[in-house]
């Protein structure tokens, strides 16, 4: 079994399991302890952001929704977007 298995997808399965018994903040430590790690889930960049978008959901419902605009604002103002995103975010 690839190392990434136990790295980084064990962790996300324990910070859904965090999320889904009441313990945000357990979560977003579980998911943040990830870092750089999360990168190695590899496959689409959407595979990764789902992981982000779920620490920001438990930073949001553990009290702490500025780390989580912080996290998303990076992502958002850091990434290349594709075409179609583009033209979602354009106005009209």
């Amino acid at each position: 079994m690839p190392d990434y298995y136990h790295e980084v997808l064990a962790p996300v399965l324990r910070a859904l399991a965090h999320i889904t018994a009441g313990r945000p903040r357990t979560a977003a430590d579980t998911l943040a302890a990830l870092g750089e790690k999360a990168e190695r889930i590899g496959g689409v960049r959407v595979e990764r952001e789902i992981i982000q978008d779920t620490l920001a959901r438990a930073l949001i419902d553990s009290g702490n929704p500025a780390r989580a605009a912080a996290l998303l604002h990076h992502r958002r103002t850091t990434r290349q977007h594709h075409t179609y995103e583009n033209l979602l975010l354009a106005p009209r």
